[in-house]
């Protein structure tokens, strides 16, 4: 009996550093979604070009008079970004991150969400933009963007108008390079960004064909 009760003993002693490494694992879990939508910010300000288009999900947006795709819905995401915050460089955005869900192996829903503010140098913010990020077996991915920010999306959707292709279209194996004379000078950034959205374009076609 006394043996017994030894062994119950040292067992329960146990017991709290086995809960303490379970609770320290599922915060490292949390983490680790966390930085992956840091790392997917950080690639942005680099301007490099995400490996995965993510959806977006524009809450309170207007119908899309248009059918755009994932890549020029982000694109458009990013300009609107840059014009909200007055940013004629989306690298000398700042951005907070705070996990406003959390991820336990008891809960039925698979994901975390990540609460992303944005600030300019004269610290203008933009909240109400959620990340959310869905365990998949023993990784992480960034599911979708939600988009709540009343000005951000009316930005949005004035640049829904934009023409996208003007530079140059892609449709399927056709490629056409538009005509167009640019006056350096003159052109705004918005025009400097599509310019640069359409070479990526070009440059995407040219590797796939």
């Amino acid at each position: 009996m006394k043996f017994r009760s030894r062994v119950l003993l040292k067992y329960l002693g146990l017991l709290p550093i086995v809960l303490l490494l379970i609770v320290v694992s599922i915060l490292g879990e949390n983490h680790r979604a966390k930085e992956l939508v840091e790392n997917y910010l950080e690639s942005l300000k680099m301007g490099f070009e995400a490996e995965k288009c993510i959806p977006l999900n524009f809450k309170s947006s207007s119908d899309v008079v248009k059918k755009l795709t994932c890549e020029d819905q982000s694109f458009l995401f990013l300009l609107s970004l840059m014009k909200t915050l007055e940013l004629k460089d989306f690298g000398s955005v700042r951005y907070t991150t705070d996990l406003s869900e959390y991820w336990t192996p008891f809960r039925l829903n698979n994901y975390v969400s990540v609460h992303v503010t944005f600030e300019n140098l004269s610290e203008n913010t933009l909240s109400n933009i959620i990340f959310v990020v869905e365990r998949d077996g023993l990784s992480w991915t960034i599911n979708k963007i939600d988009v709540n920010n009343k000005e951000l999306v009316s930005v949005y959707d004035e640049f829904k108008a934009l023409d996208l292709s003007r530079y140059i279209e892609v449709s399927g194996d056709t490629l056409e390079i538009k005509s167009n004379h640019l006056k350096v000078g003159s052109l705004s950034y918005i025009d400097r960004m599509v310019i640069k959205y359409n070479l990526q374009r070009l440059n995407n076609y040219l590797k796939d064909n």
